[in-house]
């Protein structure tokens, strides 16, 4: 399904947008993020999330997303 997904180029991108990103932890530290797979347009998905107590929304459960934070 993903792989069908229109192309967009990097231009398209806005501050602010969503993105969900794929990638490999990479370096001596595991700092770095080796980025194979970004998805834009997934606000819609983000909103859906279940809230949780305290009004965040959670991201992880049967997503299997893990750990995410915004940019501060």
């Amino acid at each position: 399904m993903i792989d069908r997904t229109p192309k967009i180029a990097l231009t398209d991108l806005k501050p602010g947008d969503a993105l969900v990103i794929s990638g490999v932890a990479t370096g001596v530290d595991n700092s770095k993020l080796l980025a194979n797979t970004i998805i834009a347009g997934v606000e819609p998905i983000l909103q859906s999330a279940p809230v949780q107590r305290g009004g965040g929304r959670s991201l992880g459960g049967d997503w299997g997303l893990g750990e995410m934070s915004a940019p501060q």
